[in-house]
């Protein structure tokens, strides 16, 4: 099997059809959710932090050595400023009620939360 240089998750099946459509992939036959081509692999990991860490560390075992990671998928946004269908290269990621972060070079100066939870309305925002 190919070894992939980069990876490319998302949470839902959803926000990976384009990808899976247009992309040369087979299934990985050790990880349901990964789809493995050449020179690019697709990971489902399913919603939420745990799920995401867990199916990735495992994809990243199975595949090896990644040169990039690059996590595609739907957001919210408190500030207003950040307009509806916009593409962001993230600063900083930080994990709800959690004392770490993950910060990333030359990128936009926008910081994000990821929460364990759905954040529905404002009241959880």
């Amino acid at each position: 099997m190919v070894h992939s240089l980069k990876l490319l998750t998302f949470a839902h099946r959803g926000e990976a059809q384009t990808f899976l459509k247009n992309l040369s992939l087979k299934s990985h036959p050790d990880q349901q959710g990964l789809y493995v081509g050449d020179g690019v692999s697709v990971l489902i990991t399913g919603e939420g932090i745990y799920e995401t860490l867990t199916s990735t560390s495992f994809a990243l075992s199975l595949l090896g050595t990644c040169t990039s990671l690059t996590n595609i998928g739907i957001c919210g946004a408190v500030s207003r400023k950040i307009e509806l269908h916009s593409i962001h290269k993230i600063r900083s990621v930080y994990a709800q009620d959690e004392f770490k972060s993950f910060s990333t070079n030359g990128h936009d100066n926008i910081d994000i939360i990821t929460s364990k939870d759905r954040v529905l309305d404002q009241n959880s925002a």
